[in-house]
C-alpha cells in the first residue's frame, strides 16, 4: 500500500473514533466540540485523499461520487453548527445584559 493509501486508512480510523466518540459526549461540552472538530478534520482529509485515489478504476468512480457527496454534507454540517452556536450566543448574550430578562 502506498503511503497515500495508509494515509487515507489512519484517517478513516480516526474519523470513526472521534465520531463514536462524539456521540457519546454530551453536546455542548468543550470535549464534545473538540472531538468533533478532529472528526470534521479527519473527514476532510479522508475525502480529499478518497479524491486521490484512482487504483481501483482507474479513472473517476462511484467511491469519488461518494467522497464528494461526503465532503458536502460534512461541509453543510458545519456551516450549520457553527451558525447555530451564533445564534444561540446572540440569545445568550442579550438574555443576560438585558436589564430585567430572566435568563432559565
Amino acid at each position: 500500500m502506498s503511503a497515500l493509501g495508509w494515509f487515507h486508512t489512519a484517517t478513516a480510523l480516526v474519523a470513526l473514533a472521534s465520531g463514536a466518540a462524539v456521540l457519546l459526549r454530551r453536546k455542548g461540552t468543550l470535549w464534545h466540540r473538540r472531538i468533533g472538530w478532529t472528526y470534521v478534520v479527519s473527514m476532510i482529509l479522508l475525502n480529499v485523499t478518497a479524491l486521490m485515489i484512482y487504483r481501483l478504476f482507474g479513472h473517476f468512480g462511484p467511491s469519488h461520487i461518494a467522497a464528494l457527496v461526503s465532503l458536502v454534507t460534512v461541509l453543510g454540517g458545519i456551516v450549520t453548527a457553527v451558525r447555530l452556536e451564533l445564534v444561540a450566543g446572540a440569545f445568550a448574550e442579550v438574555a443576560t445584559r438585558v436589564p430585567g430578562a430572566r435568563f432559565w
